[in-house]
């Protein structure tokens, strides 16, 4: 079994040098655990003490490998440099000032266990420089992705609550203690599923001609909205 599963994922491997956009933005998909079933049924223990954050993040640099995408590019824009600088101050803040100068760490324990720990917080400003180049040129693979998969989960989801048959991972609560109590039921991890309203109604209407510059500014402010999201993933 483990031998289909190593050829199967080298075969997907190649296959995201030729299919570019498409399998970066299904790493980047995957990478926000949709539904959660990666938190659920792929843990570090089933995984091979592997996350599966750690692998999507950086088979979504593949990208930046094939030649199309070139870092120099995102810093030519200024929105993205301003963007990643920023991210990179709240970044040295969160690594340098609060893991090491605040508490006073041994630089031992700093390097082995709190970098290790905080990656994530490095993860998801360098994360930005692929999906900011991939978005300039196609975030069609993105919104329908987010549409198709968001609607299903968001089915499986009320059917779950409907027939009592867990078909996502969900988590409940009591939320009031009382003659009427109320349970809170929600996902265990949403995803993208915030971005659902905005990317089918974007992907619904694709077909509308719409004035150039009025275009532009949609697709550019949802790439902000967009970096943002990815940025603090691991919140």
């Amino acid at each position: 079994m483990i031998y289909i599963i190593i050829i199967l994922g080298l075969f997907i491997f190649v296959l995201s040098f030729k299919y570019i956009e498409f399998f970066h933005w299904l790493y980047v998909y995957l990478l926000m655990d949709p539904g959660g079933y990666f938190g659920i049924y792929f843990t570090k223990d089933t995984a091979g003490g592997f996350y599966h954050m750690d692998i999507f993040f950086y088979l979504a640099f593949i990208p930046l490998l094939t030649g199309k995408y070139k870092i120099k590019d995102f810093f030519k824009d200024k929105i993205a440099s301003r963007i990643f600088f920023i991210l990179l101050i709240f970044s040295f803040y969160q690594i340098f000032v609060y893991g090491l100068i605040v508490p006073n760490s041994d630089i031992n324990y700093f390097f082995r266990y709190y970098i290790i720990r905080e990656r994530y917080v490095i993860f998801g400003f360098l994360i930005i420089i692929p999906i900011y180049l991939v978005a300039l040129k196609n975030l069609s693979f993105f919104l329908d992705m987010v549409t198709i998969m968001g609607t299903l989960i968001l089915i499986l989801y009320f059917i779950s609550l409907l027939v009592n048959i867990n078909l996502v991972p969900s988590m409940s609560f009591e939320r009031y203690s009382g003659e009427e109590d109320i349970i809170r039921h929600f996902l265990y991890s949403t995803g993208f599923l915030n971005f659902l309203i905005p990317a089918s109604s974007n992907s619904s209407t694709c077909s509308i001609v719409y004035d150039k510059t009025k275009t532009d500014f949609w697709n550019r402010s949802f790439r902000c909205k967009l970096v943002s999201q990815i940025s603090y993933f691991r919140l």
